[in-house]
């Protein structure tokens, strides 16, 4: 029945492949499509960018990385990563996990017209030619099912190697696989689920009364995450493990989801890992992107402008900065 809403909510679109449990092939390009199949798919052309080292970048990014849109949950900010979406056409397009949110979908099925549009900018960019890779996660753990199979050109991958144009060599994952919370107890990870989507519906309440009283919104769920020394610790651990595991596996980095925190840390030793992290699309509205020149970038979509939050990897110092700012 959940794969049957995913389905749905991807438009309809079949799984090709039978699935299985092993790593699957890449999603194969596809010739540019024509302007019947674009308006069919709901495609827009990227618009003109307005200006702004955020908005260049969109333009030149050679790999873009999505994660944490958490689509079939009431805060899920699909009109913010569509104006992203429809001014990108990069070779690649990472979707790193949770991008569905199937938990929340067996008890509401919350799907504005945006969150379709999304799906569909995601299809167009697949059919005309860019490598669309989907990683799922947590969220959406039953498509895990269908690993090495492909639907309307978009491969579904357990996780994956990225090279970048300065020949680093990416781990991408979700990350849940290292949060043992997840590991260790399933339900307290759902009760804990429940319990953030009941923060973040407060804190839609809560910016909504500050736009009315003429103030700057800011995050109430943000605030209270970082707040918590456990919270804080938990996602130390969490960063170090990974740079730990990629380091082991031969990795110069790796990028994931799952925290919904964006941040880019530097390797803690010479010929170690730099950790990239996506952000989310429900918070921080941010995606990680690749330019040309393989450098990494983190961008974060604030009212329909684009903000530069990091020319990877990262200062140490600015860490700190990074996380404070969404």
């Amino acid at each position: 029945m959940m794969v049957e809403r995913f389905r749905w909510a991807l438009g309809g679109s079949a799984l090709h492949g039978p699935p299985h449990d092993g790593p699957g092939g890449t999603a194969t390009a596809r010739p540019p499509l024509g302007s019947r199949a674009r308006r069919r798919l709901g495609e827009t052309p990227p618009s003109a960018p307005p200006g702004g080292e955020g908005d260049l970048l969109l333009g030149q990014a050679r790999t873009v990385f999505v994660s944490d849109v958490h689509m079939g949950a009431r805060a899920a900010k699909c009109s913010e990563l569509l104006r992203i979406l429809n001014r990108i056409e990069p070779a690649t397009l990472f979707l790193v996990g949770d991008m569905i949110d199937l938990w929340r979908m067996r008890q509401r099925v919350h799907c504005p017209r945006d969150a379709n549009r999304v799906v569909r900018r995601i299809l167009a960019l697949a059919e005309s030619g860019t490598r669309v890779v989907y990683i799922p996660g947590n969220h959406d753990v039953l498509m895990r099912d269908y690993v090495g199979s492909s639907f309307a050109a978009v491969a579904i991958e357990r996780s994956a190697t990225h090279v970048t144009a300065a020949g680093e060599r990416l781990w991408v994952l979700h990350g849940d696989e290292y949060d043992l919370a997840i590991r260790h107890s399933r339900m307290a990870a759902m009760v804990g689920s429940t319990a953030y989507e009941t923060l973040v519906e407060v804190d839609l309440a809560y910016k909504r009364i500050r736009r009315m009283l003429g103030m700057r919104p800011t995050s109430l769920a943000h605030a209270v995450k970082m707040g918590s020394k456990r919270v804080a610790t938990s996602l130390s651990n969490f960063e170090r493990t990974l740079q730990r595991e990629g380091a082991a596996y031969g990795f110069d980095g790796v990028e994931c989801g799952h925290v919904h925190i964006p941040a880019i840390v530097p390797a803690p030793a010479p010929g170690g890992t730099t950790y990239h992290n996506t952000g989310d699309w429900r918070e921080s509205c941010t995606a990680l992107l690749e330019d040309r020149d393989g450098r990494m970038r983190l961008v974060r979509d604030v009212e329909g402008r684009l903000r530069t939050m990091a020319q990877g990897p990262a200062p140490a110092r600015d860490r700190a900065h990074l996380a404070a700012a969404v």
